[in-house]
C-alpha cells in the first residue's frame, strides 16, 4: 500500500510485487491550465478554462492515488 508519504522504493516494491497502484503526473500544461494561463502547450493544445477547473478540483479532492 502506498500512502501520501511514499518513496521511490515504495513504487519499485509495488512493481516488483505486482501490486496494482495508480498515480497522476501533472506537467507544465496541466498547471498552466489550473492557474488560468492563456495559450497552448508544446503540442499546440489550448488551455481551456473548464479543463483547468476540473484539474484543480481533482487536486483539491486529495485523491487516494499518487499525485
Amino acid at each position: 500500500m502506498i500512502t501520501n508519504n511514499f518513496s521511490y522504493k515504495d513504487l519499485i516494491d509495488n512493481l516488483i510485487d505486482r501490486e496494482p497502484f495508480a498515480f497522476a503526473r501533472y506537467g507544465d500544461g496541466e498547471w498552466n491550465a489550473i492557474f488560468g494561463k492563456d495559450g497552448t502547450n508544446c503540442d499546440g493544445h489550448e488551455y481551456y478554462e473548464d479543463m483547468g477547473k476540473r484539474l484543480a478540483d481533482i487536486v483539491r479532492s486529495n485523491p487516494s492515488y499518487l499525485m
